[in-house]
């Protein structure tokens, strides 16, 4: 998915609420690396972690997640499988209350 895509996995906290909703980042956007292990720090310069992510695509540590800027306010890496469109996701949370009733 491009980053800036709006995005869901299934993350339903209860039946009522609608599905929590995320934002896909580049993973040179410092947000994706803010308080990690490669970078401790709450606001991590772009270019060293421009030169992070570009060692760690040499390694091939890049090729199964991808940073996801979730509307509470953490990045989680998710493996690409797990996420879906928003919209879609909203699709199914609608069809699992329904089943629900």
């Amino acid at each position: 998915m491009k980053p800036g895509t709006l995005v869901g996995a299934e993350r339903w906290p209860y039946d009522g609420r609608p599905p929590w909703s995320g934002i896909v980042l580049d993973p040179i956007d410092p947000r994706a690396w803010a308080g990690s292990i490669a970078f401790p720090t709450d606001r991590p310069s772009p270019l060293a972690v421009a030169c992070h992510v570009a060692w760690c695509e040499t390694e091939g540590l890049m090729d199964d997640r991808i940073p996801v800027l979730w509307e509470f306010g953490k990045v989680y890496w998710e493996r690409p499988a797990v996420i879906r469109e928003y919209a879609q996701d909203k699709i199914l949370w609608r069809a699992h209350r329904r089943l629900r009733k």
